[in-house]
């Protein structure tokens, strides 16, 4: 038969799925071995271009864009920053590192968009606030 007195250990099930649940929103999402950097970009030819970096492996290289804009991305420890800009404002450079899937920096002066996609991207995706 069933007891319907309340013993300490039927609250420990409730506290065990609470505390499951906050510690897997608040793990950061990390760079998996399928993130990739995706540059896209319009060359002075007004065409659009895209371009696939590894996020796992450490690079640099630059992007030509409008105008012959030229940026200067590196890609480190699973981060990706633009570190020069010949851009007026260099709003791509003080966006300062990314290291999510769907975040991204932009340079609209030189039509350039850098982008981490992967498997938590947020088309799809989840975050930790809607898990």
């Amino acid at each position: 038969m069933f007891s319907t007195r309340f013993r300490p250990a039927d609250a420990a099930v409730p506290v065990l799925l609470l505390a499951a649940a906050l510690l897997i929103a608040l793990i950061p999402a990390r760079a998996g071995a399928a993130d990739k950097v995706v540059v896209t970009y319009l060359e002075a030819d007004n065409n659009l271009y895209s371009k696939a970096y590894g996020l796992g492996s450490d690079s640099d290289f630059t992007v030509t864009g409008k105008d012959g804009i030229e940026l200067s991305v590196s890609i480190r420890g699973g981060t990706v920053r633009v570190t020069e800009a010949g851009c007026p404002g260099r709003d791509c450079v003080k966006t300062g590192e990314i290291s999510r899937p769907g975040q991204s920096i932009v340079c609209l002066p030189a039509g350039i968009l850098i982008r981490i996609e992967g498997s938590g991207s947020s088309r799809g995706g989840s975050d930790g606030i809607a898990g």
